[in-house]
């Protein structure tokens, strides 16, 4: 990332393509290098959060960080002449939302991409430009999850599972038939979204008959709302499974594999206060028999998170020369944000022909 258009060359170099929001603790960090050809009286670092929406951009915080006041602060490096370099750590509030793009709605303009965007400019004394470089933020496992050394060892992969369960009733007569237990993982991976795996235990509370079978659906679904309303609704994974022998998952349960497309535009889940992105599994259980229409249906939906860096498909990560006049300040700006629950009454699988339903709704 060098400014090779000017004579005074000045560059900047993250430390990693993404940083991690710590949310148990108050700040996070950004890290990485600055390198210029000079070594100036003063540095300082803006870092700028924004949120894009239908063309509109609200700020989200907006700091200036004064890195240095003296030259003898750079330090130059033994393998280039006239080439300094000066570390750089930058302490950022852990409430801020994570970074994701969605494609725009508005039409206006091709590939222009609604969402939330972190960028720093370094500006220098004696140099007319300043360096922009974008930055972007994710949550991570370890700074969410209180499980000790041992339950994560248990744990497929460390994450935290629950476990779900409860009664299906025969829809005529309101009688208990079936005890159902669902075990999936709260939490899912964008870098490892080939995971999620529910583990299903069927028991009856009747006697039934030999020929009695059941369907199970899943379905991973991700929403996108804007400014509180849904706008887009996506099945990002289906996995169905035709289970002849219900009772038997209780001791040796069925495993339901919800695999994500490495092509699928799979987002985090993140709330900010126009722009949010929800996750949540939903599972149907219809029994009945090989022959016949189901007689007990039961649809389940649950809330999930997706953490972690996956890199953005169509976000770009150009750095920028700018052109200013060197001078210094000093803001900041907090940013809050409130939490919604999505919701829905559809099944996973169309229960009447026994076929997993793979329409996408926009």
């Amino acid at each position: 990332m060098s400014n090779n258009q000017c004579n005074n060359k000045l560059d900047i170099y993250p430390d990693k393509d993404s940083f991690i929001l710590h949310r148990n603790q108050q700040e996070s960090n950004i890290t990485g290098t600055i390198e210029s050809s000079i070594a100036p009286l003063w540095t300082q670092i803006r870092f700028i959060g924004q949120e894009q929406l239908n063309q509109t951009i609200k700020t989200i915080i907006d700091t200036t960080y004064l890195l240095s006041t003296r030259p003898t602060d750079w330090k130059q490096t033994t393998t280039i002449s006239h080439q300094y370099s000066l570390p750089f750590s930058l302490a950022v509030p852990s409430h801020i939302p994570i970074s994701f793009q969605v494609p725009s709605q508005t039409g206006s303009f091709e590939g222009m991409l609604d969402g939330v965007y972190y960028r720093v400019e370094v500006m220098v004394a004696s140099i007319d430009h300043l360096f922009t470089c974008p930055i972007h933020f994710h949550l991570s496992l370890s700074p969410l999850c209180t499980l000790s050394n041992d339950d994560l060892t248990r744990s497929v992969h460390g994450w935290p599972k629950r476990v779900i369960w409860g009664v299906v009733q025969q829809q005529q007569f309101r009688l208990q038939r079936w005890h159902y237990e669902l075990e999936f993982s709260n939490i899912l991976d964008l870098d490892n979204p080939d995971v999620g795996c529910i583990l299903v235990r069927l028991k009856s509370m009747f006697r039934f008959n030999k020929d009695c079978c059941c369907l199970i659906g899943c379905q991973l679904i991700q929403t996108v709302q804007l400014e509180g309303y849904k706008h887009r609704y996506e099945i990002i994974s289906i996995a169905t499974n035709l289970i002849t022998s219900p009772n038997a998952t209780w001791n040796d349960p069925c495993q339901m594999i919800l695999e994500v497309d490495n092509d699928s535009i799979l987002l985090p889940t993140v709330t900010s206060e126009r722009l949010a992105v929800y996750h949540f599994i939903k599972i149907s259980l219809a029994f009945g028999s090989l022959e016949g229409r189901p007689t007990d249906i039961k649809n389940i939906e649950y809330p999930i998170t997706f953490i972690g860096y996956r890199k953005p498909l169509l976000h770009n990560t150009t750095c920028q020369i700018i052109d200013y006049k060197p001078q210094r300040s000093n803001s900041i700006s907090s940013y809050g944000s409130t939490i919604k629950d999505v919701s829905s009454e559809d099944s996973a699988i169309d229960v009447f022909s026994f076929k997993s339903n793979s329409i996408l709704l926009a």
